[in-house]
């Protein structure tokens, strides 16, 4: 029989360590002295210790740890669990390999430009991931760059039947394509953000915008009449870091309200896009 201190030495961890897997009910000692309060352990124990920190090192929680040495699961069990284990770790490492595309992109821009971190002219650029969102929306054709406030006013006067309430800024995507001539017009793609789902109904569509996994994204303040600057700036900087556009840019209103100060309106542009191969 070993004190707990011998024993922590024997299973390298500390006994701090020992006294949590106790407390949750790991690895309780095999005797406590009833007079003294000393606890002992047996080397008979240091096969459930060792499985204890190979289960931790996997990235098993300790309740999980628990699961499967005191609930003796069956083995599909436990390769179910195993199997989620593995998944997380493919979704973390593509996670951690998006960021490390996106720190690359940062060094370039370093190297490029000195000490100015990713800016176009007076504009700062920055690449993101844009999560799905749930939205409603309505597609329009329009002259270019025409007013948008009558189709909006159609897609909230729908919603409000359902007792939408503006959560969330509302967004524009622009539907570009390589034979759009201004004098046709553009498709436009008007879309509030829902937090729950409404029925569709006719050219009201709702559904999920997918993730983006890369967007160049730029913030325009000020009145929208010059934020085709910040548009410009924004594709002249996709075009030369080797980037192309992969969908449709959203143009969000992060603050807009006909009748306030246009000093004090907030626009975001954002462009998805993909590395082009060399």
């Amino acid at each position: 029989m070993f004190k707990i201190g011998e024993f922590a030495r024997m299973g390298r961890v500390s006994v701090r360590t020992l006294h949590h897997y106790e407390d949750v009910g790991l690895l309780k000692p095999d005797s406590i002295d009833r007079f003294t309060g000393y606890r002992y352990y047996s080397t008979t124990q240091l096969p459930r210790l060792n499985q204890i920190l190979a289960l931790k090192d996997l990235g098993l929680s300790l309740e999980q740890i628990g699961q499967l040495l005191n609930e003796n699961l069956t083995p599909t069990q436990l390769k179910r669990l195993l199997l989620q284990k593995q998944a997380d770790f493919r979704q973390q490492l593509a996670e951690l390999e998006i960021l490390l595309e996106r720190t690359q992109t940062w060094l370039s821009q370093l190297e490029e430009g000195g000490s100015e971190m990713i800016m176009a002219d007076s504009y700062d650029i920055t690449l993101k991931k844009i999560e799905p969102i749930l939205v409603a929306s309505m597609r329009q054709t329009i002259p270019a760059y025409g007013y948008l406030g009558g189709p909006f006013g159609v897609l909230r006067s729908y919603l409000a039947r359902f007792g939408f309430k503006r959560n969330h800024p509302s967004l524009v995507l622009w539907h570009f394509s390589s034979d759009s001539q201004e004098e046709q017009g553009f498709e436009v793609e008007l879309a509030e953000q829902l937090d729950e789902a409404v029925p569709d109904e006719g050219e009201i569509k709702i559904y999920n915008l997918p993730q983006v996994e890369f967007a160049a994204c730029v913030v325009h303040r000020g009145g929208l009449d010059l934020a085709h600057q910040a548009y410009q700036a924004l594709g002249s900087w996709v075009e030369r870091q080797g980037y192309a556009p992969c969908g449709p840019t959203r143009q969000i209103h992060h603050h807009f309200q006909p009748g306030d100060d246009p000093d004090t309106y907030l626009t975001e542009f954002q462009i998805p896009v993909e590395k082009l191969k060399p």
